[in-house]
């Protein structure tokens, strides 16, 4: 049982470092000169990976 609330602890520590780069793109990442399909795509790569990992939790919730 430890192992499982140790992995969801590291799993949340994931998914909240994750939301604060995903919300320091959106703040400061207009200042970079990039294209808007390259925004795209690194917002949903960050959101697959977001995704990812509550699915994850989720799993070892159910277990």
């Amino acid at each position: 049982m430890n192992i499982f609330l140790l992995l969801n602890t590291v799993l949340l520590i994931n998914i909240i470092l994750y939301s604060l780069t995903l919300e320091y793109v959106i703040i400061h990442g207009y200042s970079i000169s990039r294209t808007k399909e390259e925004y795209l795509m690194y917002y949903s790569y960050i959101f697959l990976a977001l995704n990812h990992r509550v699915s994850l939790v989720k799993l070892v919730d159910q277990i």
